[in-house]
């Protein structure tokens, strides 16, 4: 049931956007990311995906500019967000919360909402 959902919500950001959910997460990371960059490698592990799908999906990022790659020393490779991509995310991030609550938080209760940031504020001070 999460993976259905998360596609629905991936499906409706590209159809607004023409931007993949994964596209979205990679752009999240890097502009969270020190210097708007990370090693390709590290960016893997962050999205939880192999090298060959990510190295994929950033070349199909590479070509709308939304990211560059560079080269460091010893075989690193370096993924630097564009300014262009750090605007596409920014304009993005709205239409994704918009979905979300739409698909998610509309069909929720006052209660249940007010349980849900109960849960996050608990939470929260855990870590």
């Amino acid at each position: 049931m999460v993976e259905e959902a998360s596609l629905g919500v991936s499906r409706e950001l590209s159809a607004l956007t023409g931007m993949s959910g994964g596209q979205f997460g990679i752009l999240t990371i890097l502009i969270e990311a020190p210097r708007h960059s990370m090693r390709q490698q590290e960016l893997a592990d962050a999205m939880r995906w192999d090298r060959t799908r990510l190295s994929h999906q950033l070349t199909r990022m590479r070509d709308r500019d939304w990211i560059n790659r560079e080269k460091e020393g010893r075989g690193i490779t370096l993924v630097v967000l564009t300014d262009k991509g750090c605007r596409a995310q920014h304009l993005a991030a709205p239409m994704l919360g918009k979905i979300v609550r739409a698909r998610f938080f509309s069909r929720l209760t006052q209660a249940q909402l007010d349980a849900v940031a109960e849960i996050r504020t608990a939470l929260s001070t855990a870590i």
